[in-house]
């Protein structure tokens, strides 16, 4: 009964790691910032929770009152201010200022704070649990923060899809300029969207100084997990980030059930295996596909119909000019209806290349057996930085990929492809 046991801790973790996600999913899905400083920032809630609820003399909970609209107007702020005129000088500058916020928020809670650890006392809240049956129990605290995560993210999911602010919101970040054109204020609408995603900052790092304590330098630790929640459960999707949560949750539940060290270990190397089986997530898209087929409408001049990608495959097929496909006419000068069949060969990793990649993912995975605490911790700050200044690099620049713009219901003609 202690697996199941770990299983269900590990599935209620994951709300946790889904709260701590879903802000920086909807940054980075509405205007591709990559925000470093998320998780300095939801330990920046947690320590005003802290200082402000008991100076008010105000229960704990109360702080979820207090703190969120704080969060909400420095969202709106910093994004008017800091975030957008980053944004209009490159996605490196956006990368460069949130790393400096975070290093400056880090610092300024050690000097306020010193390194000593906090936690928001709930009381009994915090060590009740119900016993399901066995050795099988369900904590107050774990269950309220999966209840409190579900809530988030179906409010968010009914905000944008059904409020005027989430039309407003999906079309800024499908075309910004196009929003523009036709009255939309799209800057006014990226600050409420950061405003609503630091209001989810703040109740994850609430319920994260609720769940256990906290320090100021928590913060790179809590940004890994939420990037790594996003990868899991698929960008743009933001049930799929509550499963990517919990898939991650589970894995570091069933990593401590072997042994405690492996906790974290096994969470990474979950998230590894997704990133190489299936990169776009859980619920993510299927991929670039093997084959479509395109359906060109006749007649077509060789140098009109643009060349698509991969090989041209068809009896009627030749090659013209630039490339293009000729097709052919039936006697008499009639037209022929042709069908192209576009591939698109991938490339598979070779024996020695796999072999490569297993050794590396195993030294990686030992390395921190053989080198002191600190060299770990630079490593994996590196890798962090590493990894998400690759992702907002090789990121599409055309406004209409969105994962939060709306989608064409259908397509035909070449843009199918």
């Amino acid at each position: 009964m202690s697996w199941a046991n770990a299983v269900v801790q590990g599935i209620l973790l994951g709300g946790l790691y889904a709260l701590f996600a879903c802000g920086l999913s909807l940054l980075f899905g509405v205007m591709r910032v990559i925000n470093l400083a998320h998780g300095d920032l939801a330990v920046l809630a947690a320590y005003l929770g802290v200082t402000l609820v008991p100076a008010m003399g105000l229960p704990p909970l109360w702080s979820f009152v207090v703190v969120v609209p704080i969060f909400m107007v420095l969202g709106y702020l910093l994004q008017r201010s800091l975030i957008q005129a980053s944004i209009e000088r490159g996605q490196l500058t956006t990368l460069l200022v949130t790393f400096g916020l975070s290093v400056v928020i880090e610092n300024g809670l050690l000097e306020a704070f010193s390194a000593d650890s906090h936690s928001l006392a709930v009381g009994s809240l915090a060590s009740g649990s119900v016993r399901v049956m066995g050795e099988l129990s369900v904590g107050y605290l774990s269950l309220a923060v999966f209840v409190v995560a579900v809530a988030v993210l179906l409010g968010l999911q009914l905000l944008l899809s059904r409020s005027g602010t989430g039309r407003l919101i999906r079309a800024a970040a499908d075309d910004r300029e196009m929003a523009r054109l036709v009255g939309t204020n799209y800057r006014h609408v990226f600050g409420v969207a950061a405003a609503i995603a630091f209001a989810a900052v703040a109740v994850a790092g609430l319920a994260f100084g609720m769940y256990s304590s906290f320090a100021p330098t928590a913060g790179v630790s809590r940004l890994l997990f939420a990037f790594e929640a996003v990868v899991i459960g698929g960008l743009g999707s933001l049930w799929g980030t509550l499963l990517g949560g919990m898939v991650l949750g589970v894995a570091q539940a069933v990593g401590a059930q072997v042994n405690p060290a492996y906790a974290v270990i096994a969470g990474h190397l979950v998230f590894l295996a997704v990133l190489a089986v299936r990169p776009e997530g859980i619920t993510g898209g299927p991929g670039p596909p093997r084959r479509i087929r395109w359906r060109p409408r006749l007649p077509l001049r060789p140098w009109s119909l643009p060349r698509p990608p991969g090989r041209l495959l068809g009896t009627r097929a030749a090659r013209g000019r630039g490339g293009a496909a000729v097709l052919g006419a039936r006697p008499g000068g009639a037209p022929a209806r042709a069908t192209v069949r576009v591939t698109r060969s991938r490339r598979r990793l070779g024996r020695l290349g796999l072999a490569a990649a297993v050794l590396l993912v195993a030294g990686l995975a030992y390395l921190p057996y053989l080198v002191y605490s600190g060299t770990t911790d630079t490593l994996v700050n590196f890798f962090i930085v590493l990894t998400l200044a690759t992702c907002g690099t090789f990121w599409p620049a055309t406004p209409a990929s969105s994962p939060w713009a709306s989608r064409p219901s259908s397509a035909s003609g070449p843009t199918s492809c």
